[in-house]
């Protein structure tokens, strides 16, 4: 569309997105002729052109991906002529092969991360991560946008989120799929917010999601814990000793771990 669209929180905006990490006027597209380009308007958090924060008025290609608060947007340039929209809805839904998103049977492009089913997908490299598949990506995104909150101090909004995180970690743990790394990433961040917020509920999600896969969380995350008064004792207790029930620790933050949980425990059943 020729124009201006202007993307934001606000009912005022031309595309209002509703994310916390989104301000009410966060970025402006501007079409003139065949150029489109993209600037941020002065947004808390930035906006990502294929993983790189711009900071002047920027040309958009065909495939461009934008990225704003925790939304991921794909710019295609399409003419009325252009392939790839000449065919018409059949009014069923297909399922994208790549990131599994519905869209119109019919049409070849992906109207979400804009793959063509009629060739092979290519490697993603946004973030940085070459192959990364959509549950981890989607994991990574939120732990930056965590973390970029908690960097200037938006304990608030990091705690929103890490609620939406909570959910996807959650099946994630179940069924054993959960990268290690961003696991480690992921209770250092929570830690955080339990300790500033003085939130129990945190503390106690921590320690259930680490007694679910029998993992010590480190020194570090039981440190910050420690600092938050708790009203139910025996939750934490309880997942403390399935976390070091016969567990062997084989690397030394391991050990440090479980010594800082013996600890915390001996404590916790002094306060009962």
């Amino acid at each position: 569309m020729q124009g201006d669209t202007v993307l934001g929180r606000s009912p005022e905006c031309h595309v209002t997105i509703e994310d916390p990490l989104v301000s009410r006027m966060h970025a402006r597209i501007v079409i003139q002729g065949s150029q489109a380009t993209i600037q941020d308007l002065g947004s808390r958090n930035g906006v990502r052109v294929n993983g790189e924060p711009i900071d002047t008025v920027t040309g958009l290609r065909d495939r461009d991906r934008i990225r704003i608060g925790m939304q991921e947007f794909v710019f295609l340039a399409v003419s009325p002529k252009d392939p790839r929209i000449a065919s018409k809805s059949t009014g069923f839904l297909q399922h994208c092969e790549r990131c599994d998103y519905p869209y119109p049977e019919g049409s070849p492009v992906c109207p979400n991360c804009g793959y063509e089913a009629t060739r092979e997908p290519e490697e993603s490299t946004l973030s940085g991560v070459v192959g990364d598949n959509k549950a981890n990506w989607a994991s990574q995104l939120l732990l930056e946008l965590m973390d970029r909150a908690l960097a200037v101090g938006r304990w608030e909004e990091a705690e929103q989120v890490l609620k939406r995180a909570r959910a996807a970690v959650d099946e994630r743990l179940a069924i054993g799929e959960m990268d290690p790394s961003q696991l480690s990433q992921l209770l250092g961040s929570a830690s955080k917010i339990a300790q500033t917020l003085q939130a129990e509920h945190w503390v106690t999600w921590i320690m259930e999601s680490c007694a679910r896969i029998r993992r010590a969380p480190s020194a570090d995350v039981v440190a910050r814990l420690r600092t938050v008064p708790l009203r139910h004792h025996d939750v934490v207790i309880r997942a403390i000793d399935a976390i070091v029930e016969e567990q062997v620790p084989a690397a030394r933050d391991e050990a440090l771990g479980i010594a800082a949980l013996l600890q915390w425990r001996k404590e916790l059943s002094v306060q009962e």
